[in-house]
C-alpha cells in the first residue's frame, strides 16, 4: 500500500479484513465502507500506522487492535479517525499503558459508538505525554461494553454528548497520571 489519494476498504457486511504490515508509504485517506477492518500492526495504514485519516462509514467498524511505538510531536495533531453516522470504533487487543493507541484524534461526523466489550479502547499516543482530541461536534458518542474508554491528555470540543451505556470513561490529564 503506497502513495496518497483515497483507499477504499470494503470487506462486506459481517466480514473482517486484517490489514497487513509494512504499508509504510501510504499517506492518503483510508475509507472503511463496510464490515470490519482490523489493524494488523503498527504499519497497517502507512507511516507509523496511520493514513492522513481513516473515515469509517455507517455500519462499518475500525478495530484498532494494536499498540504503537510512535514518533510524534507534542501538540501536533496526527492519526485522525472520523466516525460517520452509525460507525463503530473498537479494539480486540489490549494496549500497554505506555504506548496507548495508534490514533490521536477521534472526530464524529454523525452519532457513533465506541465498543469496549473485549478490552479497553484507547485514544492518545502516550499515557502521560502525547495529547489527543475528541471532537464530538453536535453528535452523540455512545460507549458500550464493560471495559473502559480511555483517553489521554484530551481536548474535547463541540456540544455533543457522551452516552455511557456500560463500563466507564477515563480521561487522563497531566503528567502525573491523574484521571477524571
Amino acid at each position: 500500500l503506497t502513495g496518497s489519494g483515497k483507499f477504499i476498504l470494503d470487506p462486506g457486511e459481517g466480514k473482517t479484513n486484517t490489514m497487513s504490515s509494512a504499508n509504510t508509504s501510504f499517506t492518503g485517506e483510508a475509507v472503511i465502507a463496510s464490515g470490519t477492518v482490523k489493524m494488523g500492526d503498527a504499519t497497517s495504514f502507512g507511516p507509523l500506522g496511520r493514513a492522513s485519516y481513516i473515515r469509517v462509514k455507517g455500519g462499518a467498524t475500525l478495530d484498532a487492535n494494536h499498540e504503537m511505538a510512535v514518533s510524534a510531536e507534542y501538540g501536533v495533531r496526527k492519526n485522525q479517525v472520523i466516525l460517520e453516522e452509525g460507525a463503530v470504533f473498537t479494539s480486540s487487543t489490549a494496549h500497554s499503558d505506555e504506548k496507548m493507541s495508534a490514533f490521536q484524534t477521534l472526530q464524529l461526523a454523525g452519532n457513533a459508538e465506541v465498543v469496549a466489550d473485549v478490552v479497553p479502547v484507547r485514544i492518545g499516543l502516550h499515557l502521560n505525554y502525547w495529547a489527543s482530541w475528541l471532537e464530538l461536534g453536535e453528535y452523540t458518542l455512545t460507549k458500550t461494553g464493560d471495559n473502559e474508554f480511555f483517553v489521554s491528555q484530551t481536548t474535547i470540543t463541540g456540544s455533543g454528548l457522551f452516552d455511557i451505556q456500560e463500563g466507564s470513561v477515563r480521561i487522563i490529564n497531566g503528567y502525573n497520571g491523574s484521571s477524571s
